[in-house]
């Protein structure tokens, strides 16, 4: 009866031996990825805003202070990039004072880098051409038509910025029809 029982012993030590050889060989498919691995944060950011902008057409300072940082540094390093311009020609587009450093101010806020060797030529090729299409674009828009019961009586205007009589001629060649009387007053306050 001994006999029987060590048999019966070795039998199931052979068979434990062959289950555990056999466990190495075992093909074990690795869990299903989640398709979803966004946390609650994340989520939220994809639902977000759109924000629309053309980086190949100006924009004034209050359209460009609505973007995000990241599309504003998108939109300057893009016209860095191709124009190879520095932080004063950014300044004048939006019509402020680089007196201030605003515009250094604005590029060292968003990481943008200014180029090594900023050319007088490059800055007036892009204020001639990239800046020239935003004045086109207003002045396209004709001067406000009155009705027979209405005259505009008294009307006030300031501009802020580096002075340029040329731009404030042209602005004000779109305000009133070509041949129309007007009493024009001019005040210069230097700043």
């Amino acid at each position: 009866m001994m006999e029987d029982e060590v048999h019966v012993y070795y039998e199931d030590i052979k068979e434990k031996s062959k289950l555990a050889q056999s466990a190495k060989h075992i093909v074990r498919r690795s869990p299903r990825p989640k398709l979803n691995n966004y946390s609650k944060k994340e989520l939220k950011q994809l639902n977000g805003p759109v924000y629309q902008y053309n980086p190949s057409k100006p924009m004034t300072y209050a359209e460009f202070g609505a973007l995000p940082k990241n599309c504003q540094a998108e939109y300057l390093q893009a016209l860095v990039d191709k124009y190879g311009i520095g932080p004063a020609a950014i300044c004048e587009m939006f019509g402020r004072s680089n007196k201030t450093g605003f515009g250094s101010q604005l590029f060292k806020r968003l990481g943008i880098k200014t180029p090594k060797k900023i050319a007088k030529k490059a800055t007036a090729r892009f204020l001639s051409e990239f800046c020239r299409q935003a004045e086109e674009t207003q002045n396209t828009v004709g001067p406000a038509e009155t009705k027979p019961d209405m005259a505009l009586q008294n009307m006030a205007l300031c501009f802020i910025g580096v002075y340029s009589p040329e731009a404030i001629i042209q602005r004000l060649n779109g305000l009133f029809p070509l041949g129309a009387p007007v009493k024009v007053r001019v005040e210069i306050e230097v700043c």
